[in-house]
Order: structure tokens, then C-alpha cells, then sequence
């Protein structure tokens, strides 16, 4: 009644995590006295030293420290204690390889009765078994020390041998690092961390410790948690005037700022790094440098600074190089793959991230490859490859998934979005794209809620949704300009195509007037490019046809020097109408014809369509016309047919364009 025992998950009575043994009722206590007052002094001793173990406990380790023959205490633990008196249960036998090393495993029948025990040992007792289980511990499981790592923590925890029982916990939560067991390994860091930071211990000590916690809180998106303990670590390593300690204080600092986050802040990160790479001068620490001038190549492409940001990206990918230093190799190359593609140097792109791919699978560094998988995705959406992405993204978020990672996860949502949108599946565009913009706020990653809601309105507005997308576009607006401005012309292209879509001119100029002054037309010209759409397309809608004509075949030429197939079918598509406009039909006519051919090449059911029709409207054979207009009505039904919502269905069903097709087929 007083809830001082309760079932555990597995239906065991167990002691209430609030229970005070003193204030146990005399009742309940009488009761296990009179039970454990039965047994001989012999094995009244045997379980107390097992009480000091755990609720479960190893008859080897308890008959080494009593000096007791192993089956004659087995038989004991089996017979008398289990059977006679009922307060132990044999849980079963294992081994310790390679020695094969027998464990017979027994667990208290109720765990009050080892709490009693072991309440009756005094401290110096408890300090004293404790002491002597860790060492058989040790000793017994040497070949696999590290599977018992939390155990002997505690024991020597409790032992007071604290220097010991921190290199345990910090064995522990490397373990638990190691397969993204973040939230343990944060524990086991911090009691690491605990039992020595009063101490004058060395720095090459307390570095792994320190950065370790730092990292797994990261991973566990406790970005501030691991930014103020990074500050901290600083602290101490000017208090102890140890300039290598505080070195590595402000490099972990770095990518917090560097790299979008909750935390992003690229000019801090380039002020963080500028100091650190004349701190690392200092101490001749090279490999520093190498990771530092890698963080500054992140903060200056974010200060539209592309031409620093690759020279500081050579420099720390020569110096990782030369001192084959394979885990900044990959980082920086990872990065690299980021600075090219922006520029619209996918080649390049692709390049640094298959590099990078093989190191990270070469040092089993998962959080990273799924990053670089993502990466690979991110780029081929954007060359119009979509297959490969979806296969990039599928194996990023297996990765992601496998080891908890919600950044990750989210990561491989990113732009997917858009190739199912251009493959005509509707239904899993707007699944993947919302998903990614969900996980990415839970995660605190800044682009997608910026970049995925841009292409959910452009979604919505090709199903006729326009109001729906408009609003989205705003929102992905207001948040590029409070945390990410470099993506405001990314989001204000399409905001314009929407606007005109809607005859909403004059906001559409207004935006276009806004993201000409964004200096990321050179720094960014692929992010540019929506803007450059959504100039031609403005000119159409005005009657400019001459400089509809100019502007697609400026962009034109870009996208084939950069290799970016995904925008060029809609690019000739704006030419085309351009050509028409002027009365150049035949010049149109096989502009529409290469768009039709790109539309193909790529799987762009989204583009294809429209371009069908308007080839049968210059198609001079009927018969010709008829089956362009055909195929155009196929395209229209399998998209239709991968839209879920009935609504959205019949908006995309009812827009005036599709409406053109359907009724000169019928």
C-alpha cells in the first residue's frame, strides 16, 4: 500500500526508486532478516560479497574473492541458496572468449534481499568488496575489458580509486560513441569527467573527455549544451595558461558557428577561426591548421566569400594530404563537394564527394557518409539524374535511421522532394518534402525549413494551389532572412513565378527588384537560377519577347556549362514561347522539340506535358497533333493518378492549362 516495492518491466518485485531503507516497514525488514538469519555464516558472506556485485552476480568472481573451489560454490548457490532457501535463481552460463572463461550467472530472487545485504555491509566493507569485484572483474574479462567497462566504473567508483574509474567511464561512453548510443555516452562522459576535473590531471587526459562529451552532445542535438561545454574546456586551458588545450578548445567551437545550425554564425566562426590559426602557428600544430582552414572554407561560403572558401579548401586538403591525416581529408573533401556545386561545378562536385564517401566507409564514420550520401543526392537532383539521387537518399536514411541520427534523416529528405515532383509522383514529393521540413525544425537544421517549403509552394502551385503556395513561400521568406540570408533569391524566384502565375505582376517585379540586389548571383549561381526563371518568364507576361529571348539564352548557356539538366527543359520552354512570340514558329517549334528530348532524358513527367502540347500546336498533321496531344494527356492522368489527396487532384485537374489539353483531346 505504501508503494515501497513495485513490478518492474519484466514483472519482478523491485524496491520503489523512492524508497528509504530505514523507513522500510519493521514488518517487510523483520521478514527478510529472519530469511537471510537462516543461512550459515559462510553463506550469509557469499551473498553479501555478491550484494556488492549486483542484483546479478557471478559465482566465479564471488569464489575467487572468498578463496571458495567454483563448483563447490556453484553447487551451493544452486542447491541450498536457490532451492532450500530460495533467495538466488541461476540465470545461466557464459563465456568470455578467447579464453572461454566460465561465468555462471545468478540474480537475487528479490532485489530487497540484496539491498539488505548489501545495506548491512558498513562503508568500509562496501569500499573494500567493491575494490576486490573490479579487480576480478578486470582479471576474468581482460580480453573484453571493454563489455564490462560501466561495471568496473562503478565498482571502483565506489571503491574511491577515482583516477581508475574515470578511465573506466570514459572506456564506457567511448563505446557507447562509437555506435551512436548518444545519450549514454553523455552520461558516461560526464561521470568520466567528474571524478578527475578536480584533480591536476594532464591535458592529453581530459582532451578526449572533454571533446568527446562535446561531440556526442552534438550528435544528440544539444548544440548549446555542447557549445557552453566547449567554452568551459576553454576556461580551464587558460586558467592552466595551456595553449595546445585551448587550441582545441576553439576548434570544436568552430563548425557550431561555421555550418548552419541552431547555432550558425559564420562571421563569428571566421573571427574563431582567424585566432585559431594563428594560435595553432604558434604551437606548430599542422594537423590543426589542416582543420581549421577546412572550418573557415565553411564560414566563408557563407559569407559569400567563394573564392576564399575553395583556396582555404586546397590548403587544408593539401596539408590533410601531405600529413595523411584521412579523417580531415574526408571532411574537407565533404565540403569541397558543397563549394563546387553551388558554383555549378558539379563535376568537381561529384568528384570530392565519391572521395570523401570512400574514406568515411574506410574509417566507419556513419554519421558523416550519410551526410556525404546526401550530399551526392543534393547533386544529382540537380543535374536531373533522379534515380541515382533516390538512391543516394535511400541509403543516407538507412544510415540515418540505423544509428538515430534526425539530422541525418532529415538531410536525406532534402530536395528528394523536388525529384518525385518532376517525376510526376506527386503524393511522395509532398510526403518526403513536409517530413524534411518537420525533422529539420526538431533538429535544428536551418536550410530545409528555408529551401524545402520554397519547392512545397512551387508543389502546390503546379496543382493549382496558388494562395497555398504563396503563403509557404513567405513563410520560407521570412525565415531566410532572420537566419540564412544567402537563400532569400533562391526563395524569391520562386515567389515570383508564383505571383505571376497568380497575375500578381507587380509583386512579382518587386521581388525580382529585391533578389537583384542579393551579390549571391555570382557567389551562388545555382541558387540564383529560380530568379533568372522567373525573369523570363515576367518578360512573356509583359509581351518582351525580345528580352524573354535574352535572358533564357543567357541562362541556357549556364546550365550547360554547369551541367544542370534539372532546369534546362523548363529554360527552352521560356525560349521557346519567346521565339513564338516574335513569329519565329519554326524556331520555336525546335526549341520545344530539344525541351521535349531533355524532358525525356531526365524523367521530367512535370515538364513534359505542357511541352507536348505546345509541339500540337504547331504540329501542321493532325493525326500528328492528335498524338501529341495524347501523350501529353498520359503524362497528365499518371501524374493525376499520384496525387493522394482528392482535392489537390481535382485542383491540378481543373488548372486552365490542363484543362487546354483535356478538352481538345475529348
Amino acid at each position: 500500500e505504501r508503494g515501497d516495492v513495485q513490478r518492474d518491466d519484466q514483472g519482478r518485485w523491485i524496491e520503489a526508486s523512492d524508497l528509504t531503507w530505514d523507513a522500510l516497514p519493521a514488518r517487510v525488514e523483520g521478514v527478510i532478516e529472519k530469511r537471510i538469519g537462516r543461512l550459515s555464516a559462510e553463506l550469509r558472506e557469499v551473498l553479501s560479497v555478491a550484494s556488492v556485485e549486483g542484483e546479478e552476480f557471478t559465482a566465479e568472481v564471488i569464489a575467487r574473492i572468498l578463496n571458495i573451489d567454483e563448483r563447490t560454490l556453484v553447487r551451493r548457490l544452486s542447491g541450498e541458496l536457490n532451492k532450500q532457501h530460495r533467495l538466488v535463481t541461476p540465470q545461466g552460463l557464459r563465456r568470455v572468449e578467447p579464453s572461454g572463461q566460465r561465468l555462471s550467472r545468478y540474480r537475487f530472487r528479490h532485489n530487497l534481499f540484496r539491498t539488505y545485504l548489501y545495506h548491512s555491509l558498513d562503508e568500509v566493507e562496501q569500499s573494500y568488496w567493491h575494490e576486490a569485484v573490479g579487480h576480478v572483474l578486470e582479471q576474468m574479462h581482460a580480453p573484453q575489458i571493454e563489455t564490462v567497462a560501466v561495471q568496473l566504473a562503478r565498482h571502483f567508483e565506489q571503491a574511491g580509486l577515482a583516477a581508475k574509474a574515470s578511465d573506466y567511464w570514459q572506456q564506457a561512453a567511448d563505446a557507447a560513441a562509437r555506435i551512436y548510443a548518444n545519450a549514454e555516452a553523455i552520461e558516461a562522459y560526464r561521470r568520466s569527467l567528474a571524478l578527475i576535473e578536480r584533480h591536476k590531471v594532464s591535458s592529453q587526459k581530459l582532451k578526449p573527455i572533454y571533446t568527446g562529451l562535446g561531440r556526442a552532445l552534438e550528435l544528440n542535438n544539444q548544440h548549446q549544451q555542447a557549445l557552453s561545454h566547449y567554452q568551459d574546456l576553454a576556461k580551464l586551458a587558460q586558467h592552466r595558461h595551456d595553449l595546445p588545450l585551448e587550441l582545441t578548445a576553439l576548434m570544436a567551437q568552430l563548425p557550431l558557428y561555421a555550418v548552419p545550425g541552431p547555432l550558425f554564425d559564420p562571421s563569428q566562426g571566421q573571427t574563431l577561426g582567424k585566432a585559431a590559426l594563428t594560435l595553432a602557428g604558434n604551437v606548430g600544430d599542422r594537423a590543426a591548421e589542416a582543420k581549421i582552414l577546412w572550418n573557415l572554407s565553411n564560414a566563408c561560403m557563407y559569407l559569400n566569400r567563394m573564392s576564399q572558401a575553395i583556396d582555404y579548401g586546397a590548403r587544408s586538403l593539401t596539408l590533410a594530404r601531405e600529413l595523411n591525416l584521412r579523417e580531415q581529408m574526408a571532411f574537407t573533401l565533404n565540403d569541397l563537394a558543397n563549394c563546387f556545386w553551388v558554383l555549378g561545378r558539379f563535376d568537381q562536385a561529384k568528384q570530392s564527394a565519391r572521395e570523401a564517401q570512400v574514406l568515411w566507409r574506410e574509417l566507419g564514420n556513419l554519421p558523416m557518409l550519410a551526410d556525404s550520401l546526401n550530399i551526392s543526392a543534393q547533386i544529382h537532383v540537380r543535374i536531373g539524374e533522379y534515380d541515382q539521387a533516390l538512391i543516394f537518399s535511400a541509403e543516407a536514411r538507412q544510415i540515418s535511421q540505423a544509428i538515430n541520427n534526425i539530422w541525418g534523416e532529415s538531410h536525406s529528405q532534402f530536395r528528394i522532394g523536388y525529384a518525385y515532383w518532376e517525376r510526376g509522383q506527386i503524393e511522395a514529393a509532398i510526403t518526403v518534402t513536409k517530413k524534411s521540413i518537420r525533422q529539420s525544425e526538431e533538429g535544428g537544421y536551418l536550410v530545409p525549413p528555408i529551401v524545402s517549403r520554397t519547392e512545397l509552394a512551387a508543389v502546390y502551385g503546379s496543382l493549382g494551389q496558388i494562395n497555398r503556395g504563396l503563403e509557404l513561400a513567405h513563410q520560407a521568406l521570412t525565415i531566410a532572412r532572420e537566419q540564412v540570408p544567402l537563400y532569400q533569391p533562391f526563395v524569391l524566384g520562386t515567389l515570383a513565378q508564383l505571383q505571376l502565375a497568380n497575375n500578381q505582376i507587380a509583386a512579382a517585379q518587386e521581388a525580382l527588384e529585391l533578389s537583384g540586389q542579393d551579390p549571391s548571383r555570382d557567389a551562388w549561381p545555382v541558387y540564383y537560377v529560380p530568379v533568372r526563371v522567373a525573369d523570363g518568364r515576367l518578360a512573356l507576361k509583359l509581351g518582351d519577347y525580345e528580352r524573354a529571348l535574352a535572358v533564357a539564352d543567357d541562362l541556357l548557356a549556364d546550365l550547360r556549362q554547369f551541367g544542370m539538366r534539372s532546369e534546362i527543359p523548363g529554360t527552352l520552354d521560356v525560349l521557346a514561347q519567346a521565339l513564338l512570340g516574335l513569329g519565329q514558329a519554326e524556331a520555336a517549334r525546335d526549341h520545344w522539340q530539344e525541351a521535349r528530348a531533355e524532358a525525356e532524358a531526365i524523367g521530367s513527367r512535370r515538364m513534359l506535358w505542357p511541352i507536348l502540347f505546345a509541339l500540337s500546336q504547331l504540329e501542321p498533321d493532325p493525326v500528328a497533333a492528335q498524338g501529341l496531344r495524347r501523350q501529353a494527356q498520359e503524362t497528365i492522368d499518371y501524374i493525376a493518378d499520384h496525387i493522394g489527396d482528392a482535392d489537390l487532384r481535382a485542383s491540378f485537374l481543373a488548372t486552365p492549362q490542363v484543362q487546354a489539353v483535356l478538352e481538345l483531346q475529348s
